[in-house]
């Protein structure tokens, strides 16, 4: 049995529900779901009883519960202690984050930075493909990343009941081009059209690479880089388009282009915290999605 096994078993009792537990600890319900039942398996025995009252303990259930709580406070006084010794060192958390959560969230991560001076943070900015690898890689050690989850062993939790939960998609062009007047543009519309691109660190540049090979276009594809404003001053001079998240308009004001937005099932990304599944969950962490959420 882990602590952190512990610490949701009795955030589960206390909440007496797994999605308010999820919820307050910031973790998935399936998260706690499978760790309940390791906990179980490990010792043969039956936590809770489901009942029209909700989740009830067995005497085993009661009997972790009633004990497990001086455990984890004691635990927690101990940890606490050890870190009060050494307080002129200060704890370093690497946060990733794509160009855009950057600008979206930077507010919230320098008011972060600001209300924890012990803490040493370093932001690493790349594609979210990049970041969810560097993740699982240890490399950082939570992320503002974008959804489709492509690593196992990281969980991303989504942004939701905030100002800023996903970002949609847009095909960026000349305005001379002839499918700048259109409402929206589908990737059938641009098979005859000349591509740049971000690369594959990036959820788009995955999603123009796979377009385009699945429509055929993919030698159409005749430069690639991940600096969007490079991208944006490129489109005239190769007279192309580029996958970009729409909302790097409000930022741009590269003349002379025509933002459509991307008429396909992949037209919206989701974003949401990343975390790996492993994780120990610090006050640290708590104090930082609360800071993000405050948007």
């Amino acid at each position: 049995m882990e602590m952190r096994q512990l610490k949701y078993f009795i955030a589960i009792v206390e909440a007496k529900s797994y999605s308010r537990a999820a919820e307050s600890l910031f973790v998935t319900q399936p998260t706690l779901t499978l760790s309940m039942q390791k906990l179980e398996k490990e010792f043969d025995i039956k936590l809770f009883n489901q009942s029209q009252n909700g989740l009830q303990l067995t005497d085993s259930g009661m009997f972790l519960y009633e004990n497990g709580i001086e455990i984890v406070h004691n635990f927690d006084y101990l940890v606490n202690h050890m870190h009060s010794q050494k307080q002129h060192i200060k704890e370093s958390i690497r946060i990733g984050l794509t160009v855009l959560s950057a600008m979206q969230f930077m507010k919230q991560i320098s008011q972060f930075i600001a209300n924890n001076q012990n803490v040493e943070v370093r932001l690493i900015q790349n594609g979210s493909h990049k970041l969810q690898k560097m993740l699982a890689d240890g490399e950082i050690d939570f992320g503002i990343l974008s959804f489709p989850l492509v690593e196992p062993s990281i969980e991303l939790l989504p942004l939701k009941n905030t100002n800023v939960e996903g970002y949609n998609v847009s095909v960026v062009m000349p305005s001379a081009n002839p499918l700048s007047d259109q409402d929206t543009v589908s990737f059938s519309d641009l098979k005859n059209e000349t591509f740049i691109s971000l690369s594959n660190d990036y959820m788009l540049g995955n999603l123009t690479e796979k377009e385009s090979f699945k429509f055929g276009f993919n030698d159409q594809i005749v430069f690639i880089e991940d600096d969007w404003k490079v991208l944006l001053h490129s489109l005239e001079n190769f007279n192309a388009v580029v996958l970009l998240p729409s909302e790097f308009k409000e930022y741009d004001d590269t003349p002379n282009l025509s933002w459509v937005p991307l008429e396909d099932r992949s037209n919206y990304y989701p974003i949401g915290i990343a975390s790996r599944k492993d994780m120990i969950v610090t006050d640290t962490y708590h104090q930082f999605i609360k800071a993000i959420k405050e948007i």
